[in-house]
């Protein structure tokens, strides 16, 4: 009983439904990446599972998620373009990430389409330039990169299928269903966020804090504090704080396990690979937020290590990590501690 009970629980935290999407999408991908020996597919099959996760929870359909995965592009050139400049890479990554608050004033649930248009744009435009990637790594990557939005379109599809097959036992109209799944319409995204200008400063000025701290502090990957920051803002500081424990505790329990399996993990491509697919099933398959980010830090450190990168790559994680979600936490506390301070000032002057 106890067995099936451990089971039932470690089964009730699985987003079955769409990790078989994310399966859909990352599996040809990485089919492709074995067979062609193309290690670009396996950005393209992660870009494809973060462009998953907005168009499963907004329902996006095919011209919305074509239109993401433009800004997605737009926004990976332009990091790309201005990471060798400092003042500039703060200023448009402190910009991209204020311009995902504003899209909340459509709908408070636009934040993730926000969120997860900037950060795979920060994490492929910094990796890319961190790489040294040549014009011929661009044109490959580019050469690929489309297929993304095409997998993602078809994950979409079948999930729909088989979502209208059992609309159809329930006896509710398919057609609606089909439109529900379509539909784009503002309004349905939410109540409009009355505070989105606050957050849009916010996520401004936290973003911009945690990037000038990792370019002048000089912290490999700055690119992890940087969106460690922009993850933690949030319209209530409730949530912005339960994330900071959620990354903070993901971050020292998923290196530290991972350091240590690290030692005994066998080395070469195949355990990078089953940790890349590790990585992408937990962005779209776990419920609990500190197992889901402990358990990326967890696969990243090993599949890091499998590739022979020095252990010191997992405390730099954990160190941007930690330094980014504080810095975001301290934007959303200080319109609070603002706030609270201007109000004694006025009960003190009653």
């Amino acid at each position: 009983m106890k067995g099936r009970s451990i089971a039932a629980r470690v089964s009730q935290e699985f987003r079955w439904p769409l990790l078989a999407q994310a399966g859909l999408v990352a599996l040809p991908c990485i089919g492709l990446s074995v067979i062609l020996k193309e290690h670009v597919l396996l950005r393209v099959g992660l870009l494809g599972v973060v462009l998953l996760i907005p168009a499963a929870r907004l329902q996006l359909h095919s011209v919305a998620i074509f239109c993401v995965f433009g800004l997605v592009l737009l926004g990976l050139l332009l990091i790309f373009a201005v990471f060798p400049n400092p003042k500039l890479f703060v200023i448009v990554s402190a910009t991209l990430a204020g311009s995902t608050m504003i899209c909340t004033y459509f709908g408070a649930d636009l934040r993730s389409l926000g969120v997860y248009c900037f950060i795979p744009a920060l994490y492929l435009g910094c990796e890319l330039r961190q790489e040294h990637a040549a014009m011929a790594d661009l044109l490959r990557l580019g050469a690929w990169v489309g297929v993304a939005p095409v997998l993602v379109i078809i994950a979409r599809s079948v999930s729909h299928y088989f979502e209208e097959q059992q609309v159809q036992g329930t006896g509710i109209s398919h057609a609606a269903n089909r439109f529900r799944w379509l539909s784009d319409r503002p309004g349905t995204y939410g109540s409009s966020n009355t505070h989105w200008c606050r957050d849009a400063l916010t996520m401004l000025g936290g973003v911009a804090a945690s990037a000038t701290v990792m370019i002048w502090g000089a912290f490999p990957h700055p690119e992890w504090g940087i969106w460690s920051a922009a993850s933690v803002v949030t319209s209530e500081a409730s949530t912005t704080y339960a994330k900071l424990r959620g990354r903070g505790l993901g971050a020292v329990v998923g290196v530290t396990l991972g350091v240590i399996a690290a030692h005994w993990a066998p080395r070469g491509e195949a355990v990078a690979l089953l940790a890349t697919i590790g990585v992408m099933v937990s962005l779209v398959g776990m419920k609990t937020y500190a197992l889901s980010f402990g358990t990326r830090c967890f696969l990243i450190t090993v599949g890091a290590a499998a590739t022979g990168a020095a252990y010191g790559t997992g405390v730099s994680r954990i160190e941007n990590v930690v330094i980014g979600a504080v810095i975001g936490s301290v934007a959303v506390s200080i319109p609070n501690w603002i706030r609270f301070a201007l109000d004694g000032n006025t009960q003190s002057a009653g």
